[in-house]
């Protein structure tokens, strides 16, 4: 299990979204990129506010999704992965992310 703190993580997928976002011309992955952005953006709001019991399942799960997430964009902004999938792999990891901001 993960012992790796979630703020971190969620502040690195926030910034690699932002960083996929300056490579990407296609308006509509743009457009779902942003949104992605935005939902970690709240969800990091609230985490900051709680408190939160780091040795649950759902923290676990939601620091690996933000880890995956991280490697899938950085595998997108080297052209080894396709945005589509950092889009799928993003809302995975925002749905995680907000299980464990609703515990907070």
């Amino acid at each position: 299990p993960s012992t790796q703190p979630i703020g971190p993580e969620l502040m690195a997928v926030i910034n690699n979204l932002i960083s996929l976002m300056k490579r990407t011309t296609d308006p509509q992955q743009l457009e779902e990129l942003d949104q992605q952005r935005i939902a970690f953006s709240d969800k990091a709001a609230r985490l900051i506010d709680g408190v939160l019991d780091t040795t649950t399942t759902q923290y676990q799960e939601a620091v690996e999704g933000l880890q995956q997430t991280s490697e899938t964009i950085l595998k997108a902004i080297r052209g080894l992965e396709a945005v589509k999938e950092v889009i799928l792999q993003a809302a995975r990891a925002a749905e995680l992310v907000g299980k464990v901001a609703a515990m907070a």
